[in-house]
């Protein structure tokens, strides 16, 4: 390890130790929550369609459920090259969430969640639209995603996305595969989210405020700045000043349910009932 790389691995066990003494509500992380509160969506019940935008190179809350074959988990994301990478899941589709030709029928899903897409997404007003449109009545819309006047989002909305991968290359070479796409922030605040929710007729039955992100822990005296300057935000304009937040809307239960468990084979046999077209894609 490099000179350079213990200052920064000494750095980020320091700004560990700050954060330790911080209240609870500004340690929780929201792709830990997220991940236990979707699999327990998918645990409630056998026989559920769940839509995962953004699905990506993996799909983070499988790790925690109990029966994978007990549901049809759909991985959807705009990039083919990102999906064949992603092994834990059969059924893939190559798709755009924000685009009016979104190919999923009137109804078909039980659950629709993702997890830091929506701040990628050009037009969150299409893509809400599509969420209502696809939800079953009492179905269940889970998406967490950073609020455009984070600290770190406003730098990412300021310099050239090329920079920014290579900046997070360098600071954080963990992240490099998995951060660093362009970023829109399209309407990406609680308020405006909330307002955009509700315009759609999904009624938002929670939003979490999370205060914690890690991307200036290399440096502790950057990270302590940020954490006084977050404290002083929040005491001026409340819920805006969140790093990040979810939305969860959750409606009455649904009646409608497979009647069999799916496997692999029967799963690519029900995609027919609740897509129009698509573009399957197989791991390579």
């Amino acid at each position: 390890m490099s000179p350079l790389a213990h200052f920064f691995a000494a750095n980020r066990r320091l700004s560990k130790v700050t954060e330790d003494r911080l209240p609870a509500g500004f340690r929780h992380h929201l792709h830990t929550v997220y991940k236990y509160e979707v699999a327990s969506l998918v645990n409630r019940r056998n026989g559920q369609v769940i839509l995962d935008i953004g699905g990506g190179k993996e799909c983070p809350f499988l790790p925690f459920v109990g029966n994978r074959d007990a549901n049809l988990i759909i991985a959807i994301d705009y990039s083919e090259d990102e999906l064949r990478h992603n092994n834990s899941l059969d059924c893939k589709i190559v798709a755009d969430a924000a685009a009016s030709e979104f190919p999923f029928r009137d109804g078909a899903a039980d659950l629709v969640v993702s997890r830091s897409v929506v701040e990628h997404l050009h037009d969150n007003a299409t893509f809400f639209s599509n969420c209502a449109r696809v939800l079953r009545p009492g179905g269940v819309m889970v998406h967490t995603f950073p609020c455009k006047f984070a600290p770190f989002a406003l730098i990412n909305r300021l310099i050239p996305n090329w920079l920014t991968r290579r900046l997070l290359a360098y600071f954080h070479p963990k992240w490099q595969d998995e951060c660093g796409f362009r970023a829109y922030y399209d309407r990406c605040t609680p308020r405006k989210i909330v307002l955009l929710a509700k315009r759609n007729g999904l009624l938002p039955k929670k939003v979490r405020l999370y205060f914690y992100t890690g991307y200036f822990e290399f440096f502790t005296p950057l990270h302590l700045l940020w954490r006084l300057w977050q404290v002083a935000y929040r005491t001026l304009v409340n819920s805006e000043a969140a790093e990040s937040f979810s939305i969860v809307r959750r409606g009455s239960e649904s009646p409608w349910h497979l009647r069999k468990l799916l496997r692999c084979q029967e799963r690519r046999r029900a995609l027919g009932s609740i897509v129009h077209e698509y573009e399957a894609v197989e791991a390579v």
